[in-house]
């Protein structure tokens, strides 16, 4: 009997451990044309948990501690966007999905200068010799 005790708890005690992390999944749109954004960063703030999304816009991020996150998406030309309060819990996956807003990227003023190769009317250029 007290072998199938310990056989009991040693398969509950497993259990209890697979079903201790959770898993994110969602879809990152652009705000305007409602296009999927390939590439965007996803990630959890204050973590090392994160991925990037596909040609289709979609994202998942598994093997999540259960708890409450911050998770963070960003792209180049983009406007970063993080949601608060993100649950993940072992029961179901959390479905966060971002829609994100252009921003422009400004630049300075741009001076091109030629001074670099102006010719000097006394240097001498090439020369050759004819027989």
């Amino acid at each position: 009997m007290n072998r199938w005790l310990m056989i009991m708890f040693l398969l509950m005690g497993i259990q209890i451990n697979s079903q201790q992390s959770g898993l994110i999944m969602g879809k990152v749109t652009d705000a305007t044309t409602k296009q999927p954004i390939p590439g965007v960063n996803v990630f959890l703030l204050g973590t090392t948990f994160g991925a990037a999304t596909d040609d289709k816009g979609e994202y998942s991020i598994r093997n999540i501690p259960v708890g409450s996150y911050q998770l963070r998406a960003s792209a180049i030309g983009y406007d970063p966007t993080v949601k608060t309060d993100v649950i993940i819990n072992a029961a179901r996956p959390a479905m966060i999905d971002f829609q994100l807003k252009e921003s422009i990227i400004e630049l300075g003023s741009v001076e091109v200068t030629a001074d670099y190769f102006t010719k000097v009317p006394t240097e001498v250029n090439s020369i050759k010799t004819f027989n």
